[in-house]
């Protein structure tokens, strides 16, 4: 284990669990044609017991990879300006409870996207809403 990774990665631990009392989850896949490596930032929800999709970056390696993501996260609130906010209301089927999951994203497909990464869309009854911005 690097050090600076581990370091980025406390960071990144630190900056969600801050933002919405949610920790993230790094997956790192390895693309050997490329000579590449892709991040994937999943966040867990322990209230809905689910995880998201927040981010992806590729780079090089992954201490490239997590200084990229950083920055991202940084940016993510100057960002979230440009972006349109959507919510997505969710439950599993045959669950009475739902839920509420928020995204910023230019296009409805990709709020829908990110939040099936991994999961069975079959599974759950959902609406996309997109929120009227102040």
């Amino acid at each position: 284990m690097d050090l600076r990774r581990a370091t980025l990665e406390h960071l990144i631990f630190n900056m969600i669990r801050k933002s919405n009392e949610n920790t993230p989850h790094f997956n790192y896949k390895v693309n050997f044609e490329k000579g590449s490596i892709t991040l994937d930032l999943y966040t867990y929800n322990p209230l809905q017991d689910n995880i998201h999709l927040l981010h992806s970056v590729t780079e090089d390696t992954p201490f490239f990879c997590l200084t990229k993501m950083v920055i991202y996260l940084k940016k993510h609130v100057e960002l979230k300006k440009e972006m349109k906010p959507y919510t997505i209301t969710w439950n599993i089927k045959g669950e009475k409870v739902t839920h509420n999951s928020y995204y910023y994203e230019e296009f409805e497909n990709q709020a829908v996207e990110k939040f099936f990464i991994g999961k069975n869309v079959k599974k759950y009854d959902f609406i996309v809403k997109l929120n009227p911005v102040s």
